[in-house]
């Protein structure tokens, strides 16, 4: 039963016989591993793939199976006939001595790693496959692959998947597979001669991403990027008698930001897709483990903080500097005051965004400068914003945060209105919190003793203020002003 992404495996859903109430036959010893039936209790497993390229498969329970080793050491095990992911495994190495950080995937090919995937294949312990890693140079197998995985004296490390736990565990008894590369011996045909698997990406696309190119495409809103990208396995007919079947499991939603209310009750949960254009973010309660409805902006959002125990604020850090949708090109998205009753219709208070908002007592809220004009997201994340006439460039960056002036917004009002501070002339405000209580203001501050003087030093202060006071005097004034 497949229910929102999720798959319930009765028995580990690896056999017929396991749900049907007959007892399990003991796993026969061959070439062609089988699955144990009756290892697992009944569980949830989430149908999501590998995040990285696909490098081997190995057939298993006579090509029912299909278990595939990624570049980050991560394991899947697909149902061939549904394509649904019946289990997942992870090899114990760190990911980071397998798999380059995203920037360099570009040189994954042509520069070396401490360890290399050697060989994803059978094992002479029935019911495990092997795994085997080889160290780049003398003496990195041996740092890397740390306990019971290194073959003394050699550059070699060995793991076995337990397919009845579908745990890897580091094994140097294992023999190391033989010292060739051959594509025969990392995607074997299945037993039956019938199918023929290759790596994919995407959502199927054939192959993996050409590194090559400086300018790859992400097509599919699934696939943003090369380490933000589903891969998998395509099964291909060997007589061409069926059209191809891709193994890539359900497109991710991508994970933002996460608040608890005030109270600890609630959870609301943002997560980005299509590049982060757009968002979907749904609230939890933790006291009784069900979900409120799911509010799906049209537009991009990014993080989200509560402001009571029923309403968050719903923030932006707009759109990347370089994506010229109609979306981006219409300004930086307006913050979104959220309750159940506005997420279920669709229709929550918009106001403009303003960096760093934090909550204010009474409901209202304080901030720096508008990022309504010339502010895009960076691309190593926050808010860039472009100089502009008004800029309060303190002489020795380009640029900093747009206007640092302190605004606060009254419960209710759509207006921002400045807060006088006389005593932070001068200073350039870096950032801002309140209290937990909302009656406090605590800021940092920045300025230079000689502004562009190469060795001018900075100086760096803490001011901490009575909110409560000041939002006072700006509401009295408001409500003395004429209508």
């Amino acid at each position: 039963m497949r229910i929102a992404g999720l798959l319930l495996c009765c028995c580990a859903a690896l056999l017929a016989a396991g749900c049907s109430g007959q007892d399990a036959a003991t796993p026969a010893a061959s070439a062609n591993t089988a699955l144990p039936d009756a290892a697992l209790e009944p569980k949830i497993v989430v149908q999501l793939g590998h995040q990285a390229p696909v490098l081997a498969v190995r057939w298993v329970d006579d090509g029912r199976h299909l278990a595939s080793i990624a570049l980050d050491g991560s394991i899947v095990i697909w149902n061939v006939a549904s394509g649904a992911i019946l289990d997942h495994a992870q090899v114990p190495i760190d990911p980071a001595l397998l798999d380059p950080p995203p920037e360099e995937w570009a040189l994954v090919y042509k520069k070396d790693r401490p360890l290399l995937f050697h060989a994803f294949t059978d094992s002479p312990v029935a019911g495990t496959l092997s795994i085997a890693y080889a160290g780049v140079s003398e003496g990195d197998a041996g740092r890397a692959c740390a306990g019971d995985a290194y073959h003394p004296g050699t550059r070699w490390c060995t793991y076995a998947l337990d397919l009845a736990t579908r745990v890897v565990r580091a094994d140097k008894n294992l023999p190391i597979p033989a010292d060739e590369e051959n594509d025969a011996l990392h995607w074997p045909t299945s037993p039956d001669g019938r199918l023929r698997p290759e790596d994919n990406h995407a959502d199927g696309q054939r192959g993996g991403f050409d590194m090559s190119d400086e300018n790859i495409d992400f097509p599919d809103p699934t696939c943003v990027s090369v380490a933000r990208c589903r891969y998998g396995v395509t099964l291909f007919a060997t007589d061409k008698s069926a059209a191809p079947r891709a193994l890539t499991g359900d497109p991710r939603s991508y994970f933002l930001d996460v608040d608890l209310s005030p109270d600890g009750l609630r959870l609301v949960r943002v997560e980005g897709f299509a590049q982060e254009t757009r968002a979907r973010v749904e609230t939890l309660d933790l006291s009784s483990g069900s979900g409120g409805v799911s509010f799906a902006p049209e537009r991009a959002y990014h993080h989200a903080r509560w402001l009571d125990a029923t309403r968050y604020l719903l923030g932006s850090q707009g759109y990347d500097a370089t994506n010229d949708t109609e979306a981006a090109m219409a300004g930086f998205p307006p913050a979104l005051l959220v309750d159940p009753a506005c997420a279920a219709r669709g229709d929550c208070r918009a106001i403009e965004s303003r960096w760093q908002m934090r909550p204010a007592g009474g409901g209202g809220l304080v901030a720096l400068g508008s990022l309504t004009d010339s502010c895009f997201r960076g691309r190593s994340g926050g808010v860039f914003c472009m100089p502009t006439g008004d800029s309060t460039d303190d002489g020795n960056e380009p640029f900093d945060a747009p206007s640092t002036g302190v605004a606060f917004l009254a419960p209710g009002s759509s207006n921002w209105q400045p807060m006088a501070m006389a005593a932070l002339a001068g200073e350039v405000i870096t950032a801002i919190g309140t209290s937990p209580d909302h009656r406090h203001l605590a800021l940092a501050t920045r300025r230079w003793d000689r502004a562009d003087a190469p060795d001018s030093k900075q100086i760096l202060r803490l001011w901490l203020l009575d909110l409560a006071a000041v939002t006072s005097e700006i509401a009295a004034k408001r409500s003395k002003s004429p209508k």
